[in-house]
């Protein structure tokens, strides 16, 4: 199981797998004009197209968004989306988790340091780090009330001041941040300061869970199995069965879980097709119903087949082909426009 983690680590490609180098809980990357697409966000339900058309809509303007969503939805791609189409597109993007910092650690790690004593080093914050492009701030709900309020002063002031220093120091951030609650609650419960709300507000996007758009998990798997294809060079590919039984599944871990089910059962299968017997086993508890379904599509099938094959074999003539499958005549009329089978009566 440890060699099976390590290799699962390796080549973990989901959304929330990241092309540059990750510091701890925070990631720097310079984006380029290459990169400015939104394709990257896989799906063509409803859901996820408004989510495309809003980030290409706000991206251009110079707002504070705030994002919410579950775990896995992909709020910080969301939030690199929105910096690949702005005008800061060739500046900086800074993403920082704030439930991995420990409290007492985190006005160091956003607003720097300037050593007061010889043994202490200087350190700067993520925030200078940012400077002209975006800083993502994941998890707002684990930041401190004070230091939600030097972020606040931040955005009035267009200034920080490091730990240890007397004077301010000028920022250029664009703020997006986001967390797992919608704002409304977060207020409610005393844990989002107003006064940042009300700064942060301008715009709201809430991102769907994966159950409330089943639709996309086959163009998903499509993409996480030809990116596991490219990595390792293979030719894998999952079966209608297996995608049934994804289509059961709550999806509780939403994307990231999907991500790591696929992964996990390219691994695990042994030949090109990945079964159900390759899926994990809390998915496997599926299996019945999704071999009900496919049961029900091989009958489709075979009655499609039998009626074509009647029409053949009476010389295209309903009204014997009906009596060949025992099928009165109004019942093989509605079963002919049911599959959309032409007859030369029809014709």
């Amino acid at each position: 199981m440890a060699v099976l983690a390590v290799f699962i680590s390796r080549f973990h490609f989901s959304f929330f797998s990241s092309f540059w180098h990750r510091d701890c809980s925070f990631n720097l990357q310079m984006t380029t004009s290459a990169q400015h697409s939104c394709s990257h966000i896989i799906g063509s339900s409803q859901e996820i197209t408004a989510v495309r058309r809003t980030i290409q809509q706000i991206s251009a303007f110079y707002v504070n968004v705030f994002l919410s969503g579950e775990e896995g939805t992909g709020k910080e791609l969301v939030a690199e989306s929105i910096h690949r189409f702005s005008n800061r597109k060739e500046k900086p993007f800074v993403s920082f988790s704030a439930s991995l910092v420990p409290k007492n650690q985190m006005a160091v790690e956003l607003f720097g340091r300037v050593p007061s004593t010889q043994d202490e080093e200087s350190k700067k914050g993520i925030i200078e780090e940012a400077y002209g492009g975006t800083l993502f701030i994941d998890d707002i709900e684990f930041v401190p009330h004070e230091i939600q309020g030097q972020l606040l002063q931040m955005l009035d002031t267009a200034s920080i001041v490091p730990e240890g220093a007397f004077k301010k120091r000028s920022v250029n951030v664009r703020l997006i941040v986001a967390a797992r609650q919608n704002a409304d609650v977060l207020l409610k419960s005393g844990v989002l300061r107003q006064d940042l709300y009300y700064r942060l507000n301008a715009i709201q996007l809430s991102l769907p869970p994966l159950r409330d758009r089943l639709s996309d998990i086959p163009l998903l798997v499509k993409h996480f199995l030809h990116s596991w294809n490219e990595e390792c060079d293979q030719q894998k590919n999952m079966s209608d069965e297996c995608i049934d039984c994804l289509l059961q599944h709550q999806w509780f871990g939403n994307v990231r879980e999907l991500s790591d089910v696929v992964m996990k059962s390219c691994l695990l299968s042994q030949g090109n097709v990945i079964g159900i017997a390759d899926l994990p086993q809390e998915l496997r508890r599926h299996q019945s119903a999704a071999e009900i379904r496919s049961s029900k599509k091989q009958l489709k099938s075979l009655e499609e087949n039998l009626l074509k094959q009647a029409l053949r074999t009476s010389g295209y003539n309903p009204k014997e082909a009906a009596s060949k499958l025992n099928m009165s005549l109004s019942t093989f009329y509605r079963k002919l426009k049911l599959y959309n089978i032409p007859t030369k009566l029809h014709e």
